[in-house]
């Protein structure tokens, strides 16, 4: 078929009977209504579920240091957990997560095995939603052994 052949072709197309794009439509409106619940944010007392945020830091074997992060949207912490990445922690190693400098989460404690897990044991509520463009920062405290951890956090987005 030659391209004048294709063009004449497809001029003369006739035109699709109306309801011919029916299911594509209805497709596409479930699209939509997932897009919006995905997006969705909780407010402060919420009765619909709300999309869980979560953000890891890579802790290395390194001086005390902060690492930040500037989330996108405005949430609030409500747990964090941290997996050990290597033996022989320090006895007073810790992690702390913060919105900016202020304290989330308590100072836990990685002075622990390989492998095993350590939780936030409290979280202030005073501090824990951080606005959209704020920081999310954990304080990593080495004084000694082996400090390399992975640290989540758990937020959910908020209105």
């Amino acid at each position: 078929m030659t391209a004048r052949n294709t063009f004449d072709t497809l001029q003369n197309a006739s035109t699709p009977v109306a309801g011919h794009y029916a299911d594509l439509e209805t497709k596409i409106e479930q699209l939509v209504a997932i897009v919006n619940v995905l997006n969705a944010k909780a407010a402060d007392s919420s009765t619909q579920g709300a999309i869980a945020q979560v953000y890891t830091f890579a802790i290395p074997d390194a001086a005390t240091a902060d690492y930040d992060i500037v989330v996108d949207d405005k949430i609030e912490v409500v747990d964090v957990v941290v997996q050990k990445r290597a033996a022989n922690g320090g006895a007073a190693n810790t992690v702390q997560i913060k919105s900016t400098a202020n304290a989330i989460s308590d100072a836990i404690s990685i002075n622990i095995n390989d492998t095993l897990l350590a939780r936030a044991a409290s979280i202030n509520d005073a501090n824990s939603t951080i606005v959209a463009g704020g920081i999310l920062r954990c304080s990593a405290t080495k004084a000694g052994g082996n400090a390399a951890c992975l640290v989540t956090v758990l937020a959910i987005l908020r209105a």
